[in-house]
């Protein structure tokens, strides 16, 4: 653009200026502000994705919480696991011994 040629300025939807900052014929910056608008369709959009946001928020939070319900149990399924696993060993130890008849769990004769 040409210094003191008049541009076109225009917004990708519609919008309402609320205030000029620049004077005509000032000379201005490239980025500079040299108004404020205003528009329902961002206002509305901008809403919008607010709400998605602390929509999202919240299901982030929940899955957060599941995760940590599901982190406990499996702690006490391994713990548990564990314990019956060790049971299972001693078991094995006494039918290998034969104080135990097959995996049934009946005692035999006990003679020490």
């Amino acid at each position: 653009m040409v210094i003191g040629e008049p541009a076109l300025v225009a917004a990708e939807f519609n919008a309402t200026i609320r205030e000029v900052l620049a004077k005509q014929g000032q000379v201005v910056s490239k980025g500079e502000v040299v108004l404020h608008i205003t528009s329902q369709y961002m206002a509305e959009s901008q809403a919008r994705l607010t709400s998605e946001s602390v929509q999202r928020s919240a299901k982030l939070a929940e899955m957060q919480i599941r995760s940590e319900i599901i982190n406990a149990t499996l702690a006490s399924a391994e713990t548990r696991e564990e314990a019956a696993s060790e049971g299972k060993a001693r078991l094995d130890t006494l039918y290998d011994k034969g104080y135990l008849d097959s995996h049934r769990g009946r005692r035999t004769s006990l003679s020490w």
